[in-house]
């Protein structure tokens, strides 16, 4: 299992647990400022450790060429929103494996080299 999949396993099970809190932030967002802080702390954090595990992959590296860090950084964070999680799992009733599939996917697929198929000789 790839490390972008234990990502992607960590984030779906943190957004499972957390899903009724985030489903009522949704609805008050705006209204109150303290949740609008408690939102943008929340984005904050979300964006240092996206790029703990951005700087681990360039650092071993694992990233697609022209990928940088902070690119990587930016797709990770914006793939791990809160809020496509609600899209999917709450608006669309995307069960929690199909989200998870989904992630890993989405994130191997932008951040990591193509994997050759088995009859592409390299010749365009």
């Amino acid at each position: 299992m790839g490390k972008l999949t234990i990502y992607a396993a960590i984030a779906a099970d943190v957004f499972s647990r957390i899903g009724p809190l985030l489903v009522a932030l949704r609805g008050t967002f705006g209204t109150v400022e303290d949740l609008r802080e408690l939102t943008d702390t929340m984005n904050r954090e979300r964006l240092v450790g996206t790029g703990m595990l951005a700087d681990h992959l360039a650092a071993t590296g694992s990233l697609r060429p022209g990928c940088t860090a902070e690119t990587a950084r930016d797709i990770i964070w914006a793939y791990i929103a809160p809020e496509l999680y609600l899209l999917f799992v709450h608006d669309r009733a995307w069960s929690l494996e199909q989200y998870e599939t989904w992630l890993a996917r989405a994130l191997t697929d932008s951040l990591l080299p193509p994997i050759p198929s088995p009859t592409d000789d390299g010749r365009a």
